[in-house]
């Protein structure tokens, strides 16, 4: 189900009040900067619901060998039925509509479906558990990839909202997700009421995010009442954007390196900060806490549309990863020559086959230079030699005429003498 929640951007909210949420737990979070900005009960474990299917769709991502995975058809099993009538037993449904179908319509058949793709099914929720503990969520524990009502399976509204912040990191993700959880004009919130749960059928677990000014804001509400969650989820919206933190570090559009592209008509494409980048510093802080890392993509194929990321600024605050900026590029980059897949760019391959044209011509022209060179000194060698020639017949004739055998006494004055007198008869 999709709630559509109001969230103008011109307001000026010059007397905000603290929220009024019909909720058991609620937080307001910057996803900028991980900043804590509101709560009630957040650390209360709760019935997550549907927001479990975030971390379903990290892990399915986590597993896959590369892009192209997201094409791969997965049949749905007869066994499947008893989540739902999103899809029929024999559908043969790709990667990528099973991650909409489950993100933007909650379905539980796909989100079930995925965990089997990926292998055997409690492995998959051994997969979940072990990426929660590595994102630090100790408040948080799953029992299947659909977020269906089971006492053991629940989370803390903070540990939500980081599982969320977590979760828009990945590419794939967010775009599903654009338009639905985040709008692409940011001039209102589209929130996804993610997780209506089975028992107790009047309460429900909402997760949204918005974006004012460059600033995200994470808005978790478990145990909420389903009639009030619009106005709760557009108050605390409201209420974070008038106390957040709003410390600005780097601007948006400024570039931080270079990726390298495999396959591409261009192999390095500069990178860009998307937005902003913000930094909570505690009260009793300084901004020498504040430290940032360029993380580049590793692995990136052709082609890329324009604004696609190619990495993220990482954002410390003593040493403590607690926000990032998504890198983009400002070109498009479209399938390269066979070479590309050496990170040899069109332009170079060009410039590569004219150096070894102009390489080959001039080794030609010294071949030929050498080759003229060699046989002009042929020739002069012959001539030499056909010269030494006609002085030693002259000699050998002078020789005769004189009856003179000891050559060894005659000196080139008397070669030379001997040609002339030859020459004069």
């Amino acid at each position: 189900m999709i709630m559509a929640v109001s969230f103008s951007v011109d307001s000026s909210w010059a007397a905000i009040k603290k929220p009024r949420v019909d909720a058991g737990s609620y937080i307001v979070m910057s996803a900028s900067t991980s900043e804590m900005i509101y709560t009630h009960y957040a650390d209360r474990k709760l019935p997550m619901g549907d927001i479990t299917k975030l971390m379903t769709a990290m892990i399915v991502i986590d597993n896959m060998h590369d892009e192209s995975e997201y094409a791969y058809s997965v049949t749905i099993k007869d066994n499947l039925k008893k989540y739902g009538k999103d899809f029929k037993s024999g559908d043969s449904v790709t990667v990528e509509d099973l991650l909409v179908a489950m993100l933007v319509d909650g379905s539980d058949v796909a989100a079930e479906a995925l965990a089997r793709y990926n292998g055997k099914r409690n492995d998959f929720i051994s997969q979940m558990n072990s990426k929660a503990i590595e994102l630090g969520l100790e408040a948080t524990h799953y029992v299947n990839p659909t977020g269906l009502y089971d006492s053991g399976h629940y989370a803390t509204a903070k540990e939500c909202a980081i599982t969320m912040q977590y979760a828009i990191r990945y590419p794939k993700i967010k775009e599903i997700l654009s338009g639905v959880l985040i709008p692409e004009q940011y001039s209102y919130v589209n929130g996804s009421i993610l997780g209506m749960m089975n028992a107790p059928i009047e309460t429900a677990q909402y997760a949204g995010i918005a974006t004012k000014s460059e600033m995200q804001y994470i808005v978790v509400m478990l145990e909420a009442n389903r009639k009030h969650i619009a106005d709760g989820a557009t108050d605390l919206f409201e209420y974070g954007d008038y106390k957040a933190s709003k410390h600005a570090i780097v601007k948006s559009g400024k570039c931080m390196g270079r990726a390298k592209v495999k396959g591409g008509n261009i192999t390095h494409v500069k990178a860009y900060t998307e937005t902003k980048g913000f930094a909570y510093i505690p009260p009793e802080g300084s901004t020498d806490l504040v430290k940032t890392e360029t993380v580049l993509t590793s692995g990136l194929k052709a082609p890329l549309a324009e604004g696609a990321k190619v990495g993220e600024l990482r954002i410390y605050v003593a040493d403590e990863l607690k926000g990032t900026v998504d890198l983009v590029t400002n070109k498009e980059v479209k399938k390269g020559w066979p070479l590309s897949n050496l990170y040899i760019s069109n332009f170079a391959t060009v410039m590569t086959v004219v150096i070894i044209l102009a390489a080959a011509y001039l080794l030609m022209r010294i071949r030929a230079a050498n080759k003229r060179k060699a046989r002009r000194i042929a020739l002069e060698r012959k001539i030499k030699i056909r010269e030494e020639a006609m002085k030693q017949a002259a000699l050998d004739e002078d020789r005769k005429r004189r009856k003179w055998t000891y050559s060894k006494y005659y000196d080139s004055q008397d070669i030379n003498d001997a040609l002339n007198r030859n020459k004069k008869k």
